[in-house]
């Protein structure tokens, strides 16, 4: 499994990290830019994420934002419904 931790803070990336390393390979990005990157490469590369966990309130972009970007993506790339990742807004 293959998680996607995106939050501004420092703490909560590595809260989430420590939590979930031992379940799945975790990425963690500090803005919503950096969260599609890493979405859009890892899909790219044939390494989809599973789950995004996702915060809501970020400077940059904010987690409606991203969530809008990677849904665009996965359109892009003819990935609907069922085989969307799995995104928590946290």
């Amino acid at each position: 499994m293959r998680i996607l931790i995106v939050d501004d803070e420092f703490f909560n990336r590595r809260l989430l990290r420590h939590a979930l390393e031992h379940f799945a390979i975790c990425t963690d990005a500090a803005n919503g830019k950096d969260a599609i990157k890493n979405f859009h490469d890892a899909l790219a590369d044939g390494k989809r994420f599973d789950l995004i966990l996702l915060d809501i309130m970020m400077p940059v972009m904010d987690g409606h934002k991203v969530l809008e970007h990677i849904r665009q993506i996965e359109s892009n790339n003819q990935i609907f419904e069922v085989d969307q990742v799995k995104v928590i807004m946290v």
